[in-house]
């Protein structure tokens, strides 16, 4: 029975060393992801002289909440309910990332 119990310390150990990992690997992946972000707003907004960007969901998308904590945060994202087209400078950022946008 000992034999067996250390195995499975063992194990259990392995696993919680591996999910560390896991989540130390998605943070940095993460952060990275919002540095090259940022860094594709400031050449947008300093190319188009625009002193403050928002992160924000358009009001005209679709919500995609399957239950009321999802939608709760859709409507929180969409912290402006109106606003002027052109301060939407998505299209911009996108391209100035080189990646192609897709309808999700």
């Amino acid at each position: 029975m000992g034999e067996f119990r250390t195995l499975y310390e063992e194990y259990m150990a392995w696993g919680q060393e591996a999910m560390k990992r896991k989540n130390e690997m998605e943070v940095a992946q993460w952060e990275k992801c919002y540095r090259e972000l940022a860094s594709a707003v400031d050449i947008v907004a300093e190319r188009l002289g625009v002193d403050i960007v928002l992160r924000f969901i358009p009001t005209e998308k679709d919500f995609k909440a399957t239950d009321a904590e999802q939608a709760l945060m859709e409507i929180r994202l969409r912290a402006a309910v109106r606003y002027p087209k052109q301060l939407d400078i998505t299209d911009e950022v996108v391209k100035e990332l080189a990646i192609q946008e897709t309808e999700n």
